[in-house]
């Protein structure tokens, strides 16, 4: 079928005399690309890297279709191929495999697509259980191929038939879900991933088939989710049995509550330092498995390795908080990595998650915060700061050694996010009377007012409405009008301008006067906000009296009378100024 020039004919006479292994390889028929591509690999072999080119040329020429493209990988692997790739090199002039990365890439993509056909997989693990062995065999073989696509198929079908088990092993649904648990077992590691969160996360018959199926294979790995569900992890007394049984198996005693908890811990400690070795810039994705309790079946979530690591420990974490006798620091481990969890994912807290989160009283929120804050998962420390601004019960507040609770130690804290929940979570509880590290408060709320380079605006403005809420109230905080400066800088910033507004019509100093005054007077501002500025200059006049020097009035009578020209109603607005200024009431002087 394929046919070489001159040269070529040569080329291959003459290699044919570098001994008789070459001179067989091109003795043999290559009609198919098969067997041209046969010829390729094993000249390669050889060491004949300049016969193999010319060979591959005519199979390189051909019109493959795809399936005849991913026979092609699943007959000669794909390392072969990937050698192959590797082989055009431009700069070698001996050789000449141009277009075999091109056709290598072709080729693996067709075997991918085709690993991937979810029809040709759900004929596989039909055919696990055929009459014929030899088409199980077969099933089994072409199942690994498709790797962690064959291996989810066959999970998703031993879930579903889980939920129809039987007693009875000589029914259908026992002896294929044995078939698929075989299948599973040849998968493996692919299948590893599968077999252990389905083991920690599903229910019933899944969990007691798995812990089975870990036993014959020997998953070790999977210790410490049985030694959690032979402690009441899984809320079932026929799983504990069996996790019991299969601990035992292993050659492994049953751990008490305490000693599962313990190796719980253990294993999530040895993922958050994996964690801490995993590079930021590090943009590789990997496939974790979560339990959909609405459909009883995994679902794969494609994520960072970082992420990965969170939620394999997120699974770990609410065995922990379930086992019978799980004491508070478990269940507070469990909370944390439940809102980790949510908060990575974007989804909702789990039901039994929220339950424990109200069930908690104020102290245990507080040193689930704490340890959140020790372990350096911020969403879950700012999820307990909201829960304890949510109750808002001043205990999260009071301290018996007159130390800071650790929400009022997070006012100050260097993350920006955790500081600003701290904070929100404070005026939310909203005390009345000084607390451990109270002084932290008004130095924060200023702190965000004084944003830089236009940046987090929202949060300035927020500061500032606060800021007028307590203005306007009783609070505990001596030292708020220490950086009230402040709010005269952020009045004249445009996205801020309201909201220092309201706080400088509360704060009644000489600056926050003359500032609402200079607003006011000035020039290129919308007369809207202009006259927002003399109401607020108004306001403060008539409930603090005026805070004005002599000097300060006297200029703001030059302003009015250089405004002759002005329209009539700036010359108004600087009209009324004058006259909240002569307004009778108290002065400077006065208490």
């Amino acid at each position: 079928m394929f046919a070489q020039s001159s040269s070529d004919k040569a080329l291959l006479e003459e290699a044919a005399q570098h001994g008789p292994a070459v001179a067989a390889v091109l003795e043999m028929p290559r009609t198919e690309p098969a067997d041209g591509l046969f010829a390729v690999f094993t000249l390669l072999d050889l060491g004949e890297p300049q016969v193999a080119s010319v060979l591959l040329q005519p199979v390189l020429s051909a019109k493959l279709d795809q399936q005849t493209r991913a026979a092609l990988v699943d007959r000669f692997g794909t390392a072969r191929f990937l050698r192959l790739a590797r082989m055009e090199r431009p700069s070698d002039e001996t050789t000449d495999f141009s277009g075999a990365l091109k056709f290598v890439e072709a080729c693996l993509a067709a075997a991918q697509e085709r690993a991937q056909d979810p029809r040709r997989i759900a004929k596989l693990i039909a055919d696990l259980n055929d009459p014929s062995a030899e088409i199980r065999y077969a099933a089994i073989v072409d199942l690994k191929a498709t790797g962690i696509h064959g291996a989810a198929a066959c999970f998703h079908e031993l879930a579903r038939l889980a939920t129809t088990a039987s007693d009875d092993p000589t029914d259908e649904p026992e002896y294929r879900r044995s078939s698929l648990l075989h299948a599973l077992a040849a998968l493996r590691p692919a299948a590893d991933p599968l077999i252990l969160a389905g083991l920690a996360e599903g229910t019933g018959q899944l969990r007691i088939d798995l812990a089975e199926l870990c036993v014959r294979q020997e998953v070790l790995t999977a210790a410490s989710t049985l030694a959690a569900l032979a402690n009441g992890a899984g809320s079932d007394p026929a799983v504990s049995q069996v996790a019991q049984d299969a601990l035992k198996q292993l050659g492994l005693s049953r751990p008490s509550s305490a000693e599962a908890a313990t190796l719980l811990h253990r294993e999530i400690d040895r993922l958050e330092a994996r964690l801490l070795q995993v590079e930021s810039r590090d943009d590789s994705m990997e496939t974790v498995w979560l339990w959909n309790a609405e459909t009883q079946q995994l679902q794969g979530r494609e994520v960072s390795s970082e992420q990965g690591l969170v939620l394999v420990a997120a699974r770990l974490a609410r065995l922990l908080g379930r086992l019978e006798d799980a004491g508070p620091q478990d269940r507070h481990l469990a909370l944390i990595y439940a809102y980790q969890q949510a908060d990575l994912l974007g989804d909702g807290v789990a039901g039994d998650a929220r339950q424990l989160a109200d069930s908690l009283p104020i102290a245990e929120v507080n040193e689930t915060l704490a340890e959140a804050v020790r372990r350096g998962h911020f969403s879950a420390a700012i999820a307990c700061i909201k829960l304890l601004g949510e109750r808002g019960d001043t205990e999260a507040l009071a301290s018996s050694t007159g130390l800071p609770t650790i929400l009022a130690q997070l006012v100050k804290h260097p993350n920006r996010r955790l500081r600003y929940a701290a904070l929100q979570s404070v005026m939310q509880i909203s005390p009345q009377s000084p607390f451990a590290g109270s002084s932290a408060v008004p130095r924060a709320l200023w702190n965000f007012v004084a944003v830089e380079n236009g940046e987090h605006l929202d949060q300035a403005a927020q500061a500032l409405a606060w800021i007028a809420q307590l203005l306007e109230s009783k609070h505990p905080y001596d030292e708020l009008l220490r950086n009230a400066q402040l709010a005269e800088q952020s009045l004249f910033q445009a996205e801020l301008t309201e909201a220092s507004l309201n706080v400088l019509t509360a704060l009644g100093t000489s600056g926050s006067q003359l500032a609402l005054l200079d607003f006011a007077s000035q020039t290129g501002r919308s007369i809207e906000l202009r006259r927002r500025a003399a109401e607020a200059f108004a306001q403060s006049v008539g409930r603090f009296g005026k805070r004005l020097t002599t000097k300060q009035i006297r200029t703001q009578y030059q302003r009015y009378n250089a405004s002759e020209l002005a329209d009539a109603a700036v010359q108004e607005l600087l009209g009324q100024l004058l006259d909240t200024i002569e307004s009778p009431g108290r002065t400077a002087s006065d208490p």
